[in-house]
């Protein structure tokens, strides 16, 4: 991890796509943002002590959390799908 620091990370290259993955994640250091945000959880996800999920440390006008029935997959397919288009139209409006 010694390129990071150097600012040589540029130059590194990357045998398999999970280094790469690796490497992105590690490296990113997120900046707090002025505006709001909205999370959008499925209500059978696993419960956290923080309903924002810890993305209030980076937004802040604050983090509103609508939830939505069903599992995380459920919310890309089907009924889910429609339901969390309706949601995301409510909040872009």
């Amino acid at each position: 991890m010694m390129l990071h620091p150097l600012g040589l990370g540029r130059l590194r290259r990357f045998a398999k796509p999970g280094e790469a993955h690796r490497w992105a994640l590690w490296s990113y250091r997120p900046k707090r943002v002025a505006g709001r945000a909205v999370l959008i959880r499925p209500s059978d996800s696993a419960h956290s002590r923080n309903p924002a999920l810890g993305w209030d440390r980076f937004v802040a006008g604050g983090v509103e959390v609508a939830v939505l029935p069903g599992q995380h997959g459920d919310l890309v397919k089907g009924p889910g799908a429609a339901h969390l288009a309706k949601e995301l139209t409510k909040w872009l409006a």
